[in-house]
């Protein structure tokens, strides 16, 4: 069953753990801790019935599940995660990210942004920023449809460990970000757009939930950048001509909306290079082990 695995299968159940641990040691602060401690083991389990679908000459729907299981464990740990995250972890590291946004002139970028900003403007950016939950989908269904199962489990294998390393600094450097201090920053909240920017977050505020915390490094931001590098990596030309606005819009927009500090951006992007390396050794040698072939040393 072990040859069965992917990166992503072994990077989850970690996670999951993990995070079981976490709640464990929390219980007496977290509200129906034992829900989400339930939450991640069922998340635990269903990988590893998953895990032995295998791939090979799997049927229809099971390859299809095999592969898109992604989108279903994600969406589970995020509304998890955003709803423990304060109760684990109540102490908000705004303060040293705003003393690094000062150091590098930050603060000032989101006033200069905040002074040229218009309703279309932000209208546009909070689609963007919107967008970001179907963004990953575009290349994954690229890939899926042109059969590509090898590309596909390699954009899996950099996806997977990305939302859950994001989902990690959650718990470890949670921060509210630079609209919970408008006052001391010279900041205002960005206006409701035009059209239906102000419904549309207003619906993912209500799925976060109000424990909701921004984080260092920006998700939004990190996850963008994989997508737009996955689809030129790929060769999807169609969908990078998507993918490439639409990914610089949501790294934009986390500046535009100042729902992040400049160095949260800058320490996604950054992040990207790390995580692709990573992705995309684990998953040759997953491949390589199970083909039975030994793998390079770095020197050959």
């Amino acid at each position: 069953m072990i040859r069965k695995w992917e990166p992503f299968d072994v990077s989850v159940c970690a996670y999951c753990a993990g995070v079981i641990f976490l709640l464990f040691l929390r219980a007496d602060a977290v509200a129906d801790w034992w829900a989400h401690a339930l939450a991640h083991a069922a998340v635990i389990g269903a990988v590893l019935l998953t895990a032995r679908l295998g791939w090979g000459e799997a049927r229809a729907a099971v390859r299809f599940w095999r592969m898109w299981d992604i989108a279903a464990f994600m969406a589970v740990l995020f509304v998890s995660t955003t709803q423990v995250v304060h109760q684990v972890n109540p102490n908000d590291v705004d303060r040293f990210l705003i003393r690094a946004d000062r150091a590098i002139g930050g603060d000032a970028l989101l006033r200069w942004v905040q002074a040229v900003s218009t309703p279309w403007l932000d209208e546009a950016a909070k689609i963007c920023w919107v967008s970001y939950y179907v963004l990953p989908l575009l290349p994954g269904v690229a890939l899926y449809l042109g059969r590509k199962d090898a590309a596909f489990r390699e954009a899996k294998a950099i996806l997977g460990p990305a939302w859950l390393v994001s989902f990690a600094f959650y718990f470890a450097l949670p921060a509210r970000g630079p609209l919970y201090f408008k006052e001391e920053l010279g900041l205002r909240d960005p206006s409701e757009g035009v059209w239906a920017a102000g419904t549309l977050k207003s619906v993912v505020g209500q799925l976060e939930g109000a424990e909701a915390r921004d984080t260092f490094p920006s998700g939004h931001v990190l996850i963008a950048g994989l997508v737009i590098g996955i689809s030129a990596r790929n060769r999807l030309r169609r969908t990078l001509w998507v993918c490439l606005p639409l990914g610089i819009g949501v790294i934009a927009s986390t500046v535009v909306l100042r729902y992040h500090y400049v160095v949260d951006v800058i320490a996604g992007l950054a992040l990207c290079v790390p995580v692709v390396w990573m992705g995309t050794a684990w998953q040759r040698l997953v491949e390589a082990a199970r083909a039975g072939i030994a793998p390079r040393r770095p020197s050959e």
